[in-house]
Parts: C-alpha cells; structure tokens; sequence
C-alpha cells in the first residue's frame, strides 16, 4: 500500500521532523483536509493516473490545477505541519 508519509515529502517544502504513524497522518489529513482534497492525496500516492482523478472529483483541467495548489499550500501551512509531524 502506498504511503501518505512519501507522498507528503513531494509536496512539503521544509520538513524539520519525521511524520507520524501512517494512521494517525490518516487521521490527521482527513480532518484537516477536505474530502476531494484528501482524494486528491491519496490519488496521487496511489499514482492515478491526472485524467482519471480530475474525472472521478468531477474537476476539468483547470479546476484540477487549482485545487492541487491549494491543496499544496494547506500542506506547507505551518498549523498542518505542527500536526503531522513529530516533535
């Protein structure tokens, strides 16, 4: 099964500290994000393929486009950081 955790080192730019447990970053990631921005997430740990996750969350190219830079910068927020790594 893929990784959250290695996913997430794509995405965050600085990271100061190792992740949580997978589930508890499970945890952690669905009450922080949305339910298509943790689609989206999961999606691309899970290597789905841009056309067949911007169908299956109903986003033309550009929607997909947007919702993946928000998606990035809520990652890199420094409240979601706190939460998904152990200090």
């Amino acid at each position: 099964m893929p990784s959250l955790a290695t996913e997430l080192q794509k995405h965050i730019k600085i990271i100061n500290f190792s992740f949580r447990e997978e589930s508890e970053l499970r945890e952690i990631l669905k009450r922080k994000l949305t339910k298509k921005e943790f689609k989206l997430l999961e999606g691309w740990s899970f290597e789905v393929s841009k056309e067949n996750l911007s169908q299956s969350l109903g986003y033309n190219e550009i929607q997909y486009n947007d919702a993946m830079q928000k998606l990035i910068k809520k990652l890199n927020q420094e409240k979601t950081k706190k939460e998904i790594f152990i200090q």
